[in-house]
């Protein structure tokens, strides 16, 4: 091993210099932190749309009982193939009998991705 006289200088400072970076997103007219607001304020957006409604049916009977009506008239007037027709009218008939279970698992992953979208959009604020 080598010993370095003293009077050479390390090119390899200790701490190194700052240098802010500068940031640009896809396009020159964003920057990432308005891009990950924009796609945070949509999700957020997409976890309601999705929530309310599922919320919605959930709680009230009469919501279900419209998206069921409209389901039946849709399978009287599209028919297919007489075996075809039938599985659809069993699935169809299982998730009536399920559709609460079926609802709450919707509202369940909406809460969870409705919270991790507020924390997306939290953080690029905080940021």
């Amino acid at each position: 091993m080598t010993m370095k006289k003293q009077t050479e200088k390390d090119n390899d400072p200790l701490v190194p210099t700052h240098h802010p970076l500068t940031r640009t997103g896809c396009c020159p007219c964003c920057s990432p932190r308005c891009l990950v607001l924009l796609v945070g304020v949509l999700s957020v957006l997409v976890s309601l749309v999705v929530l309310l409604p599922s919320l919605y049916m959930l709680v009230w009977l009469e919501g279900w009982q419209v998206v069921r009506s409209a389901c039946h008239e849709w399978l009287e007037k599209n028919h297919w193939d007489i075996k075809v027709t039938r599985a659809v009218w069993r699935g169809f008939d299982w998730v009536d009998m399920n559709h609460s279970v079926i609802l709450s698992g919707v509202v369940g992953s909406s809460v969870v991705h409705l919270l991790f979208s507020f924390m997306l959009v939290l953080g690029a604020i905080l940021f």
